[in-house]
């Protein structure tokens, strides 16, 4: 059986495929990650257009060694974050995490303390933000089948105010997930229904899809496109308001990467198109 993913990991190929690469509202954006043993540093700067903070910038350093492992983020927007995790010796499939959250601007703390256990058929995390929220997420299943929860208990409220699930089917190149995700914190109510499907063909042609039946009314829906051909990787995409938009990420050398992106409407032709581009050095 194939290694399981985390509740929050179950549609990540298909999101990556219309959200990863397509850097619209960048007028230029730079990355730089290093890495030497056990510490690692990554830094990004991005140009953006139509703005009140048009320079955003942020970086993180990483340690870990072993069992242990540290990171600290830190950004222009006043936002830090702290991440310590450490796996038991005797105990691998359980990791322990503590994160902390401040924002200075919005004299905003989020503290988080989490344990997730692995099995070869279940994957359950639980943790407890701010000493006040207790979130329950796993995801079970076997031969290709499974099921998923995801679910925020307010201590001071007594009552659920996150309320999601998932039916999952895995085969091969094969994923689709079916999930219900709420939208509602004050009353327990039907949220959005989502529908998503991941799948790769022989000749490495990968296609994402979604639809989205909202719970205020009216839907959702995506389709995109990726192709790898030595070292370039082309991407296009389209959505229910006609939103056409291509990306190419192209890796110069193993230090740099360049990647495009161009949007325009399809119902609009007279619309201005939108553009991005990102540089990353990698050393």
């Amino acid at each position: 059986m194939a290694k399981l993913e985390s509740y929050s990991n179950l549609t990540k190929l298909q999101e990556d495929m219309w959200k990863k690469n397509f850097c619209f509202g960048q007028e230029l954006a730079l990355s730089l990650y290093a890495k030497a043993d056990e510490l690692s540093f990554k830094s990004t700067f991005t140009q953006k257009t139509r703005s009140r903070n048009s320079c955003v910038g942020w970086a993180y350093f990483q340690y870990k060694s072993g069992q242990f492992l540290f990171k600290h983020q830190a950004g222009s927007s006043s936002l830090q974050k702290t991440t310590t995790e450490f796996v038991p010796d005797k105990l691998k499939d359980l990791k322990l995490k503590a994160e902390l959250e401040n924002n200075v601007n919005d004299k905003v703390d989020k503290k988080t303390i989490s344990a997730e256990y692995t099995h070869q058929k279940h994957k359950t995390k639980l943790a407890v933000v701010n000493f006040n929220d207790l979130k329950f997420s796993t995801v079970f299943g076997a031969n290709g089948l499974g099921c998923g929860l995801d679910l925020t208990y307010d201590l001071a409220k007594t009552r659920l105010t996150g309320y999601n699930s998932a039916f999952w089917y895995f085969k091969d190149a094969l994923r689709g997930v079916l999930k219900h995700v709420s939208t509602n914190k004050e009353a327990l109510s039907r949220g959005d229904i989502v529908a998503s499907v991941h799948y790769t063909r022989d000749c490495g042609l990968q296609v994402g899809s979604a639809v989205t039946v909202k719970a205020a009314g009216g839907y959702g829906a995506q389709v995109a496109l990726q192709k790898n051909f030595d070292g370039r990787i082309l991407k296009a995409r389209v959505n229910e308001a006609g939103e056409l938009a291509f990306a190419v990420r192209t890796k110069i050398n193993p230090s740099i990467t360049v990647v495009t992106a161009i949007k325009s409407e399809v119902f609009d032709m007279g619309s201005s198109f939108g553009f991005g581009i990102r540089l990353k050095l990698n050393q």
